[in-house]
């Protein structure tokens, strides 16, 4: 396939592989206030031939009292379910969803698991639709098992316990909403604000119309990002956008997994109550 090495890839370039043998497209739409909504929407449309995984059924682990609303799964079961849609070594994954989002929390999974052909659809669905391309509503057809194997990149990923030790001179960036970041309001996790020393660039400032911005726009907003920064959201999946962000601009990034909604599941971590960076609640 041409355009291997590029991460977006386009609608009709997207049309013209349909039928490719070593294809696997992935429908990752989903609504964190609706969480049926996604499937819903897959089952009434999507475009032929792809396999629908959901955020917390398929691309994330079992919650427990620590490590976030969207844990990652374990090794093994999501290994299985891999390979259980086909994949391969040679295997080239196409995500797309309602934005980047959920496409590129699965476009990270893959690299940090290991598969790294793996691209998203810029503009999403809605963009395929627009273009007038098909839509299916039948179910695709089986794959024979595939022998993805995982090898992870454990420079790719900062847990909490890293944070707490610092992440030397290297920038903590949080990709969430600046209300939230602020400490303003928080509508999903127990605590607002934000871990000290964050700054705040929020997802949504990279994206446009289910894409995202150009290169130049992208290196104006990281300008002050540094070298291999750390990212956050509420949960590990909007932060994914800063990092599929940074991977366009050819800089290297990392992402606190669990993110804010494990932070905050433990009782001894500081907040930050304000926009300052500096100032903090000791709890």
């Amino acid at each position: 396939m041409e355009n291997e090495h590029d991460i977006l890839v386009d609608s009709q370039w997207l049309y013209r592989h349909l039928r490719d043998e070593d294809l696997i497209i992935v429908d990752c739409r989903f609504d964190f206030l609706l969480p049926e909504k996604g499937e819903k929407e897959y089952l009434s449309g999507h475009i032929p031939g792809s396999f629908f995984l959901d955020l917390e059924r398929d691309l994330s682990g079992r919650r427990g009292e620590h490590g976030g609303r969207h844990p990652l799964p374990d090794d093994e079961t999501f290994q299985h379910m891999m390979r259980g849609i086909g994949l391969s070594e040679r295997s080239v994954v196409v995500a797309y969803g309602n934005d980047l989002s959920v496409p590129a929390r699965l476009w990270w999974m893959l690299c940090y698991f290991g598969h790294r052909r793996c691209h998203i659809l810029d503009g999403g669905f809605e963009k395929w639709k627009k273009s007038g391309l098909p839509v299916s509503s039948l179910p695709p057809e089986l794959r024979p098992m595939g022998n993805f194997t995982i090898k992870k990149d454990h420079g790719m990923i900062v847990f909490r316990e890293g944070i707490r030790k610092g992440v030397g001179n290297t920038r903590l960036i949080d990709a969430r909403a600046r209300e939230r970041y602020a400490g303003e309001i928080e509508p999903l996790d127990t605590k607002a604000g934000h871990i000290p020393g964050a700054i705040n660039i929020p997802y949504t400032s990279v994206m446009t119309d289910g894409g995202i911005m150009d290169v130049e726009s992208l290196r104006r907003i990281f300008s002050e990002s540094g070298d291999n920064p750390v990212f956050y959201c509420g949960s590990g999946v909007t932060a994914c956008v800063n990092v599929l962000a940074m991977h366009l601009l050819g800089l290297r990034s990392r992402l606190y997994a669990g993110s804010w909604s494990d932070w905050v599941s433990y009782r001894d971590d500081p907040v930050a109550v304000s926009e300052s960076p500096d100032s903090t609640d000791p709890l």
